[in-house]
């Protein structure tokens, strides 16, 4: 999947309109609700998820730093990205 910076700007600044995020303190943005983001999560296709809990993974450890104190973090998109690969019953899907 990729992903053109303009594209992801102009999405985040269409969210910013619609009152779907607000800046926090920090300076970066945060959903003002805590159910926007799990049902975006819940409109993407099973092999996005996936690719995007891979990414998320890259990305923690391509910073290197920190990546020992993230490792809940490393297994949750592990367990996530494979739970989507592998059926309840076992059988790939």
């Amino acid at each position: 999947i990729e992903v053109c910076r303009a594209a992801v700007q102009a999405d985040i600044a269409a969210a910013f309109a619609l009152h779907l995020l607000d800046p926090d303190p920090d300076g970066d943005a945060r959903f003002v609700h805590g159910l926007i983001p799990e049902l975006l999560y819940a409109g993407l296709p099973e092999p996005e998820r996936v690719e995007r809990h891979r990414r998320a993974i890259d990305g923690i450890l391509a910073t290197r730093l920190g990546a020992r104190d993230r490792i809940a973090e490393i297994a949750h998109h592990a367990s996530q990205a494979a739970s989507r690969l592998i059926a309840p019953t076992g059988s790939p899907r």
